[in-house]
C-alpha cells in the first residue's frame, strides 16, 4: 500500500513507471546490507500483546458478528522484530496471503517474495530484484494456486513460479497488454486489477498465459494517472459464491463481480473520506492528497473473507501520519457476499491477512527500518 502525495503528470505514467523502477534498485541496494538473507528469528511474543495491547489480559475474544474466537496462548509463530539488526529481513508488506502452514509476504521494498513457514518458523525468499526474467522491478499482486505462484510487475508482466522438492523456483514470465496492480485466482484462472492505455475494463481474466475476458468499469478520465490511482487496490476472490470482489485503496466503494463478469452488486463504506484529488491546468499535474481543505482522509489497509462476510479494514490518516506512513486509527467494516449489505464493527486486530474457521494472522507495518511483525493464531 502506497502512502502519501502523488504529484505527477497526467499524461506521462510510462516515464513515472520508468523511474520507479530506477529508484526501486537505488533503494534496494541501500536497503539490503549483507546476510540480509536466510536470517530467522521467529518472536514469542503472543497475538494480543503485539497486535492490540489494551486486550492483553483477555482470554478470549469475539468480534461483534463474527463467529471466530482466538485465545492468546494459542499463539503458533510471529516473525519480525523491532530492535535486531537481522530486522530488514522483510523491507515492507505490499500484500501477504495465508494458505496453509505457509505466509506469502509480497515485499514492495525488498523486491522478493517471503514463504514464511507457520509451524515450523523457516523462511524463503522467492524471487529477486531485477529485470529480467522472473526478477521482481515494481512487484503488484500475488497470487496462490496449487503449487504455482504468480506475481504481477508493473512492467506489463506476470512471474509464474513453482514448487518443486519443497523449493520454489522460477517457471516462466507471461507478457500482458496492461499494468497489473493486484491478482488472485479461482482454479486455474488468474483475476488480474490493471490498468491500461486505454478506457478498458479494470479486471482481466488470464487463463494458460492468454487473455480471456476482461470486465469492470473503470474511473471515467482520460488522465492515465487518475486511472491508475483510481483502480489501485485489492482484488478478493471468493469462489465459494463465485465472485470477484474489487476494494479500491482510494475510494468509497466496494465491487462484487461473477466471475463471467457481471456486476452483483456495489457497496459504500459508510463515514468513509476518500482522498482529495485538484488537477492543476497550468501545470497540467494532479495531486492527490489531503486536498482541497480536508483534515483527513482513508486508504485501505486490508481485506480478506470472513464468515460470509467481506471483511475491509481502512487506515485513517491525517497530515502528521501521512509523513509517518502510520495510520491513525483502523476502521474495519463487514459486507455481507451476498447482498453487499455494509455495517461498521469494533475489531480488534487490525493488518489482516486471513481469518479461517481455526486460523488467524495478523500483520503490522512499522516505518522503515523497523520491520513488518507477523503473528499467526489457531482456536482450539
Amino acid at each position: 500500500m502506497n502512502i502519501g502525495v502523488w504529484s505527477v503528470a497526467g499524461t506521462r505514467i510510462h516515464q513515472l513507471v520508468q523511474l520507479l523502477v530506477v529508484v526501486s534498485v537505488a533503494l534496494l541496494v541501500s536497503a539490503c546490507g549483507p546476510g540480509a538473507r536466510d536470517v530467522q528469528h521467529p518472536l514469542t511474543d503472543s497475538l494480543a500483546s503485539a497486535f492490540y495491547p489494551d486486550h492483553l489480559a483477555d482470554a478470549q475474544l469475539t468480534p461483534p458478528g463474527l463467529d471466530i474466537r482466538f485465545v492468546r496462548d494459542s499463539l503458533l509463530a510471529t516473525y519480525g522484530a523491532q530492535n535486531l539488526p537481522e530486522a530488514h529481513i522483510i523491507g515492507r508488506i505490499g500484500i501477504a496471503k495465508l494458505l496453509g502452514d505457509d505466509i506469502f509476504v509480497l515485499d514492495d521494498r525488498l523486491h522478493t517474495v517471503h514463504a514464511l513457514g507457520v509451524r515450523g518458523a523457516s523462511h524463503e525468499q522467492i524471487g529477486r530484484p531485477g529485470q529480467g526474467p522472473g526478477e521482481l522491478a515494481i512487484p503488484r499482486g500475488l497470487a496462490l494456486s496449487n503449487d504455482r505462484l504468480f506475481v504481477g510487475d508493473e512492467r506489463r508482466v506476470i512471474h509464474e513460479y513453482l514448487r518443486a522438492g519443497g523449493r520454489w523456483s522460477w517457471a516462466r514470465d507471461i507478457p500482458v497488454p496492461f499494468l497489473p496492480l493486484d491478482i488472485c485466482s479461482i482454479g486455474d484462472s488468474l483475476y488480474v486489477l490493471a490498468v491500461t492505455d486505454d478506457l478498458s475494463p479494470i479486471i482481466h481474466r488470464v487463463e494458460q498465459g492468454e487473455l480471456v475476458t476482461s470486465f469492470g468499469v473503470p474511473y471515467r478520465s482520460a488522465d492515465m494517472f487518475i486511472r491508475y490511482v483510481t483502480t489501485e487496490g485489492q482484488l478478493v476472490c471468493l469462489p465459494e459464491i463465485d465472485g470477484i470482489a474489487w476494494v479500491p485503496t482510494r475510494m468509497d466503494e466496494v465491487h462484487m463481480y461473477r466471475t463471467d463478469g457481471t456486476l452483483r452488486w456495489i457497496a459504500q463504506l459508510p463515514e468513509y473520506k476518500p482522498m482529495g484529488m485538484i488537477e492543476d491546468t497550468t501545470s497540467r499535474t494532479v495531486s492527490m492528497g489531503l486536498a482541497g481543505g480536508r483534515t483527513e482522509m482513508h486508504m485501505l489497509h486490508a481485506a480478506a473473507p470472513v464468515d460470509s462476510n467481506l471483511l475491509v479494514q481502512v487506515g485513517l490518516y491525517d497530515q502528521l501520519s501521512v509523513e509517518e506512513d502510520t495510520p491513525k486509527t483502523i476502521e474495519s467494516y463487514l459486507i455481507d457476499l451476498n447482498s453487499g449489505a455494509t455495517s461498521k464493527i469494533a475489531f480488534p486486530y487490525s493488518g489482516l491477512i486471513g481469518v479461517t474457521d481455526t486460523r488467524l494472522a495478523l500483520f503490522t507495518n512499522d516505518p522503515w527500518p523497523r520491520v513488518d511483525v507477523f503473528a499467526v493464531s489457531e482456536a482450539r
